[in-house]
C-alpha cells in the first residue's frame, strides 16, 4: 500500500523530499522520522522540544528546537508539513496561532497510531498539496 501510494506521488530515490517538522523527540517521533527518512518520504528537518536540556541537539542528524522557535523554521525552511503528536510537550497556543498564520499543512497524530497509519497520513497530506 504504500509503495503504491509512493508510486501515485512520484517519489523515487532521486525525488527531493518535502520537508516537515515533528514535535517532540519521544519514540514515536523517532520512529516516524526514522522510516521518513528510509522511505525517502519526507525529510524532517527539525524536531520541537520545551526541554532546555535538548535545545540544540540532534536526533538523526536533525536539530531539536524550542517551541519558539516554530513558525520562523516553517518559513525558513518552506515546511510542507508540521506533525503534532498527542504527548505532554508543551507548546502554546499563541505559537500554534503563528504557525497556522503561515498556511502550513498540520497533522495531529495519537501516540496510539499504528506506523503505517502515520506513514499514510503524511503521503495523503502531501498528496494533497
Amino acid at each position: 500500500m504504500l509503495l503504491r501510494l509512493q508510486k501515485l506521488l512520484g517519489i523515487t530515490s532521486n525525488t527531493p523530499t518535502p520537508a516537515i517538522i515533528i514535535t517532540g523527540i519521544a519514540m514515536p517521533s523517532y520512529t516516524l522520522a526514522k522510516e521518513l527518512m528510509q522511505r525517502k518520504i519526507a525529510t524532517p528537518c527539525a524536531f520541537i522540544d520545551d526541554q532546555p536540556w535538548t535545545n540544540r541537539t540532534q536526533i538523526l542528524g536533525v536539530t531539536i528546537h524550542y517551541p519558539s522557535d516554530l513558525a520562523a523554521l516553517v518559513k525558513r525552511q518552506h515546511v510542507a508539513i508540521v506533525v503534532r503528536f498527542d504527548h505532554d510537550i508543551t507548546i502554546a497556543n499563541t505559537i500554534w496561532q503563528e504557525v497556522e498564520k503561515t498556511g502550513v499543512q498540520q497533522i495531529e497524530i495519537p501516540n496510539t497510531a499504528s506506523l503505517g497509519w502515520q506513514l499514510k497520513a503524511i503521503m495523503e497530506t502531501l498528496k494533497t498539496n
